[in-house]
C-alpha cells in the first residue's frame, strides 16, 4: 500500500485520520503544520503516494504549503489533496488536486486514495 503525509494542526484529526489509513493497510507520517511538513518532505529519500493537507494551521498553512510545493521541481507532481473545514475555493489552494470538506468520513478518505492510484 501507500506511505501518505497527513498535515494537520488538531492532533485528534492527524491521529483519527491515520488509524484509518494505517487499519486500511497503509504507512502514515504526520506533521502538525505546513512547515513541519515541508521540512519531513525535503528530508525524505522518497515523497509519499499522497498529501491530506489542513488548510488552516500555524506558522505555515495549508495555502502557503502549496505555493511552496509548486515552486519547487521535485514537490510539483506530488499529489495533494486539501481538507477544510471551510469553503475553500480553487483558486486559494493551487496545486491541489482535490479540495474536500471536513468532517471527512473513512470511505471517503480510502476513495481519494484509490483516485490517486492505489488498489
Amino acid at each position: 500500500m501507500s506511505r501518505i503525509l497527513v498535515v494537520d494542526d488538531d492532533e485528534d484529526i492527524r491521529e483519527s485520520i491515520g488509524e484509518i489509513l494505517t487499519v486500511n493497510g497503509h504507512e502514515v507520517e504526520t506533521a502538525e503544520n505546513g512547515r513541519d511538513a515541508l521540512a519531513k518532505l525535503e528530508a525524505a529519500p522518497e515523497l509519499p503516494r499522497l498529501v491530506f493537507l489542513d488548510m488552516m494551521m500555524p506558522e505555515m498553512t495549508g495555502g502557503q504549503l502549496l505555493v511552496a510545493l509548486s515552486a519547487h521541481p521535485r514537490f510539483r507532481s506530488l499529489p495533494v489533496v486539501l481538507l477544510s473545514a471551510n469553503v475553500v475555493s480553487p483558486a486559494e489552494a493551487p496545486g491541489a488536486r482535490r479540495i474536500v470538506q471536513k468532517p471527512v468520513t473513512d470511505t471517503t478518505l480510502l476513495e481519494l486514495i484509490r483516485d490517486f492510484g492505489d488498489p
